[in-house]
């Protein structure tokens, strides 16, 4: 077996990338997201790659991404993609690849990770904490289908839902001025969270090189009062509709919602899902018919639909920031969470 000293680390380029698209369909499948140029250098800050007599066996990433903590803007290390194939676990390539994506003084973050990779990163900073799990709000719109009724379907109300008369509700295709407004007058209803500006939300959502995302606002005028971000995902005669981001003034998030369900029942989906941290939505949540998956029987309902996975429920969630995972609004959005499986 090799020794760390013949391990050599190396960032993506133009020069390797075609290297890295053979050894990433040589290590998990020929359509795996990341053999993909465009969408690696959409995702990455920095991806580092390493490398033995020019063979590339792993590979780990970041993006800095501006959030808001307590009353301060701070970039977080936002983790994406270790991995290391199997011959070379034991040759020291983990630590060397987490030492150089740790090298950092800002904090990092990690959404859906194995143990193994924990242990590992504690190793590397001090305070790191497995912060917990995302919850998951439900709303069933098919409660006969196949897989929902396999389930108990907790009883749930559902409030009647009106825009007010000088309000509309309607989807965007780009964020501009007014994005950066909304987020001037709510970022303080959260403690710590990313920083929505009109850059991130064109960069996250409306130019994402893969995944179609439906983007509705609430606005008055040209003011905006909030925006929820969303998108479809089938496998095997299922259809979901994901609640990816929701951002909005206290008491404009139920028409957002609405419009999200309504777009669901549309296209006849079985269910809409919301996964993210914190309490801010959930009076909202349960009024318009969701529920919580924590303690009812779809506490093990996948969480991953392209493909399938009845063994992923849940993502979680570490890092070494002071705030707890209950004062955070994370979302899929946050990380790599929410990405693209082609199979």
């Amino acid at each position: 077996m090799c020794g760390m000293d013949s391990i050599g680390v190396e960032k993506y380029n133009q020069n390797n990338e075609a290297a890295f698209a053979t050894y990433i369909k040589n290590a998990f499948h020929a359509k795996y997201i990341l053999s993909d140029p465009k969408f690696v250098q959409w995702q990455f800050d920095t991806l580092y790659i390493a490398v033995i007599d020019k063979k590339i066996i792993g590979h780990f990433g970041f993006r800095d991404v501006l959030y808001k903590v307590g009353n301060e803007s701070t970039k977080v290390r936002v983790l994406m993609n270790l991995y290391v194939r199997d011959l070379y676990h034991k040759a020291g390539v983990g630590p060397l690849l987490v030492k150089k994506v740790f090298d950092t003084s800002n904090p990092v973050f990690v959404s859906g990770y194995n143990e193994v990779s924990s242990r590992l990163y504690a190793h590397f900073r001090s305070g790191w904490k497995d912060a917990g799990m995302l919850r998951r709000f439900i709303k069933i719109l098919d409660p006969e289908h196949l897989f929902t009724k396999k389930f108990t379907i907790p009883k749930v109300s559902e409030a009647e839902i009106q825009v007010p008369a000088e309000f509309s509700v309607e989807q965007v295709h780009r964020a501009d001025s007014s994005f950066d407004a909304l987020w001037g007058r709510v970022r303080d209803r959260y403690q710590c969270t990313i920083e929505r500006s009109s850059e991130y939300l064109n960069w996250r959502f409306f130019t994402h090189p893969h995944l179609q995302y439906v983007v509705h606002v609430v606005r008055k005028g040209s003011d905006l009062f909030g925006f929820i971000v969303s998108r479809k995902e089938e496998s095997q005669g299922f259809s979901i509709r994901r609640i990816i981001d929701c951002v909005a003034q206290e008491g404009y998030e139920k028409v957002l919602l609405g419009k999200v369900i309504q777009l669901a029942r549309d296209e006849k989906a079985t269910m809409v899902d919301f996964v993210h941290s914190g309490s801010w939505y959930d009076s909202v949540l349960v009024a318009v018919g969701f529920f919580d998956t924590a303690g009812t029987d779809f506490s093990a309902f996948p969480i991953v639909f392209s493909p399938i996975s009845w063994e992923r429920t849940s993502i979680r969630v570490a890092y070494d920031l002071n705030e707890s995972l209950d004062d955070c609004y994370i979302t899929k959005a946050d990380g790599d969470q929410d990405r693209p499986n082609p199979v």
